[in-house]
């Protein structure tokens, strides 16, 4: 019977699954497409095993610029039903989409030193566009009060991303509930993945250098 469990479950019991359902999950952004056809076309970075590391930045860098537009021109957006529930939808994706990756980086992906640093300096960002957009979807959605200025709305989600204490609703619309739980959830695991990446590139730089001086 042991043997039998012990090959059925020899990854493990419920990990391979979570493992499954990510990659599943990563299938659902337009930059995972994006990348599989640029390295499909023959592009790939130095590894050859990805998709050029500026892809990924480039992707990153168009909803950045669509998240300060949106915040520029917020009051036109809101006028126009279709334009409102459109900027909603591209800045809920791509809060959306900041989660899988995240999930699947710290639990799916094989990630180089190199790439690591990258990827620290990407969460950075990351929590940048989390304040952007939630302020964005804030306006938009009526989530909060209409005295509060935009870009005063985005230092408030910003402070309160890095104090894990968000800006009080004033609506009870069960979106902008989901919302403001997803993003203390989201601001939480970012701030611990770049905690996490500055202290283990501390030691693995100490590692380097024990193993430089010992080999001396």
């Amino acid at each position: 019977m042991l043997d039998r469990l012990n090959k059925i479950f020899a990854k493990g019991l419920y990990f391979p699954l979570l493992i499954s359902i990510l990659r599943a999950l990563e299938r659902l952004s337009i930059g995972f497409w994006i990348k599989r056809h640029i390295k499909h076309r023959g592009h790939t970075d130095k590894s050859g095993e990805k998709a050029p590391p500026w892809v990924s930045e480039l992707y990153q860098l168009v909803f950045v610029v669509l998240g300060c537009l949106a915040i520029v021109f917020v009051d036109v957006l809101a006028v126009n039903a279709f334009m409102k529930w459109l900027g909603i939808s591209i800045f809920v994706y791509r809060i959306g989409d900041i989660l899988i990756f995240t999930l699947n980086w710290i639990f799916v992906h094989d990630v180089r030193l190199q790439m690591y640093r990258r990827s620290i300096a990407g969460f950075f960002l990351n929590l940048g566009e989390l304040a952007i957009y939630m302020s964005v979807i804030s306006l938009l959605g009526n989530c909060t009060s209409k005295h509060i200025g935009k870009y005063e709305l985005i230092y408030e989600h910003l402070s309160g991303i890095l104090s894990f204490s968000l800006p009080k609703l004033e609506t009870c619309l069960p979106l902008c509930q989901i919302l403001s739980a997803a993003e203390l959830f989201l601001s939480v695991l970012l701030i611990l993945v770049v905690i996490a990446g500055l202290v283990g590139g501390i030691l693995r730089k100490e590692v380097s250098e024990n193993k430089k001086l010992r080999s001396e």
